[in-house]
């Protein structure tokens, strides 16, 4: 079972939690050792009722942090033996977190010994039977995420209990010679059960340990189970979202109780905090769709959104819960306006569909120095609620929504338009025009205004609110019957001088006529067209006098093969994020250079068009990271500051 880790959280354990806590509420714990820290210097502590051991480091620890839990830091010397004295674990269960900084190589993360002969080994790229001579290796995409692992051994059982048993953590054995390195890092638990746990108890750990360090659980029923056994996260109903899982948390049998937290694999892009009370076995988990922060594909009548969304799943609340969410807006991937606003698109259906009428846009309550976007009091688990789908939009004080009732040529109906105003200050002046002639004209002393006698043609509105506040949305309203082309993008890009092919009536019935129209006097009745001028199209097609119309634009291609490179933070204590989106699937090489134009490192990216990893640079200073893509070339600047 391997999972990814990192979320921000506060660890509280209420009064009427008992003592007798176990994780998972899976009881039998050999070893639970958790950090612990007293004037800045972190040690192991048994969490183990009545077991006061405690084990330090042989070099000084200062307290690491994972998600606001304390953790060890091993700094590549430090050694941690840890005696296991003489328990029987030919049939065991073990769980490690942990949190490499070292990318570059494989690192040991412990190993154990019986008899001061090393049997077991665990590093950031496999686990070793050195007694058997067997080997799990396994492929960790993102090497600098936090993780836990679960290994589950089953073996014979020895003739007699070992003597000596001791627990290596963070350095390789003098012998046998293994081509690994010390590790470097943070290791804040370890567990360890002396039997082979069913998949449900091996499932609750890692699911309490998910929870607390922001995991994302990646078995294959892809399932967070709270320690009574419930399911409270489900990946394959989720599976678009099921992605930098995070949760707000009360299991009192686990000891567990955290009321913020933020996604492990991006730290600080969205925390989540509440001050309400909890009950026992509450819980409010978030996944995303792994999509970029970037502009998304414009709807009609929706403001336009950010293409990262994320789905919001309660289970076991009491009611309504208020939350604040925290926005990092460094990390948005968009041009934005001189003075961003930002606002939360809240659709309570939960089918991801910001056009819908019931579709809530929220207005941070503010922007810190830090360009964090502040929510306040945003309420979750609405009656009826079983999941939520939420996302951000880049605006300005004022927004506008515009619900369309489509109207009908075969029924000769009108549609309607139901108008919105989000954020400003009434009264609003409404002024709205079809195929570019006056429409319509009102004042809105309300937040919602309909507008009927809708046909169909392209509209546009424009709404100023008292103090000059202004919005401005287009779109297109399509008859309700009217012949959809089945094949037709909303954007293409020229290539290389090559024109641009469209079929119009690919996949479409018979008896429809087509009609293009474009820049410098294009026209064409043909549904298939060939362009070589950049610019916005307009393709109608026809049937029976009921028509269609939509939008297309034809885009030249970027210069090279990058769309855009984004580094952050900049500047970086050592750890940072590298995006980097292409026209199209290429492999790019990543070089990082000294000022003195010496060579840090090199990383092959391959295989897709849109690439994303942690990088770590260990000296102080400026940094030239050079992305190489074909011909192409690109450079950055990165500052490190530690």
């Amino acid at each position: 079972m391997r999972i990814l880790i990192f979320l921000a959280v506060f660890f509280i354990v209420p009064a009427q939690m008992h003592a007798q806590v176990a994780p998972g509420a899976v009881k039998g714990m050999s070893q639970w050792f958790i950090t612990d820290q007293k004037d800045n210097v972190a040690f192991f502590r048994s969490n183990i009722p009545g077991n006061t051991t405690t084990f330090s480091l042989s070099t000084i620890s200062p307290v690491g942090w994972l998600n606001q839990f304390p953790s060890l830091v091993f700094n590549g010397d430090s050694k941690l033996p840890v005696t296991l004295n003489n328990i029987d674990l030919s049939k065991s269960s073990l769980f490690t977190v942990y949190h490499s900084y070292n990318i570059s190589t494989e690192n040991i993360i412990w190993y154990l010994s019986k008899e001061q002969k090393p049997e077991m080994v665990l590093t950031t790229s496999r686990m070793a039977d050195l007694d058997d001579y067997r080997y799990m290796n396994f492929i960790d995409r993102f090497p600098l995420n936090p993780k836990v692992n679960s290994y589950i051994q089953n073996k014979i059982k020895d003739s007699s209990l070992p003597l000596s048993q001791i627990l290596h953590i963070g350095y390789k054995p003098e012998f046998p010679e293994l081509p690994v390195k010390n590790f470097k890092g943070l290791i804040p638990e370890i567990i360890i059960y002396d039997s082979v746990l069913s998949w449900k108890d091996q499932l609750k750990v890692s699911s309490y340990l998910a929870l607390k360090y922001a995991v994302t659980l990646t078995e294959p029923t892809a399932a967070y189970l709270n320690s009574a056994g419930d399911k409270i996260w489900d990946g394959e109903s989720y599976s678009k979202y099921h992605n930098n899982i995070a949760g707000i948390a009360r299991d009192d049998s686990s000891g567990l109780f955290q009321k913020k937290s933020s996604s492990s694999n991006n730290p600080g892009l969205l925390s989540v905090s509440t001050n309400d009370s909890l009950l026992n076995n509450s819980f409010l988990l978030w996944g995303d769709n792994e999509l970029p922060l970037s502009i998304a594909e414009k709807k009609s009548g929706t403001p336009l959104m950010l293409q990262k969304n994320w789905v919001m799943i309660p289970s076991g609340l009491n009611g309504i819960i208020t939350t604040d969410l925290i926005l990092d807006t460094k990390q948005i991937d968009a041009q934005l306006p001189a003075k961003p606003v930002y606002w939360i698109a809240i659709d309570r259906t939960g089918k991801g569909d910001f056009s819908l009428p019931g579709t809530e846009f929220i207005k941070m309550s503010q922007l810190d120095a830090l360009s964090k976007a502040h929510f306040n009091g945003v309420n979750w688990n609405k009656p009826g609620d079983y999941r939520t789908v939420f996302g951000f939009i880049a605006g300005q004080d004022l927004l506008m929504s515009a619900y369309i009732n489509a109207p009908s040529c075969i029924n000769h109906a009108d549609g309607q338009l139901d108008i919105k105003a989000w954020g400003g200050t009434a009264p609003y002046q409404l002024k709205i025009s079809k195929n570019n002639t006056p429409f319509a004209d009102y004042e809105m002393t309300g937040q919602s205004l309909s507008v009927p006698g809708i046909a169909a043609g392209k509209y546009i509105i424009y709404i100023t609110d008292k103090f000059k506040h202004s919005y401005i949305d287009s779109f297109y309203v399509n008859n309700i019957d009217g012949p959809t082309p089945a094949s037709v993008a909303g954007k293409y890009i020229l290539y290389d001088g090559r024109a641009v092919e469209i079929d119009a009536s690919q996949q479409m019935p018979a008896g429809i006529s087509y009609t293009w129209k474009g820049p410098a006097g294009f026209y064409s009745t043909n549904p298939r067209v060939s362009i070589k001028t950049p610019g916005l199209y307009t393709l109608i097609c026809s049937r029976n006098g009921c028509e269609y119309l939509q939008d297309v634009e034809i885009m030249t291609a970027p210069k090279g093969v990058f769309n855009n490179i984004n580094v952050y933070p900049n500047p970086s204590d050592g750890l940072f994020t590298i995006k980097v989106s292409l026209d199209k699937k290429a492999p790019v090489v990543v070089d990082i250079y000294t000022v003195e134009g010496r060579l840090v490192s090199s990383k092959k990216l391959e295989g897709f068009a849109n690439y994303s990893y942690t990088e770590n640079i260990n000296g102080n200073g400026l940094y030239y990271l050079v992305f190489r893509s074909g011909l192409s070339k690109a450079t950055w600047k990165q500052v490190i500051i530690k």
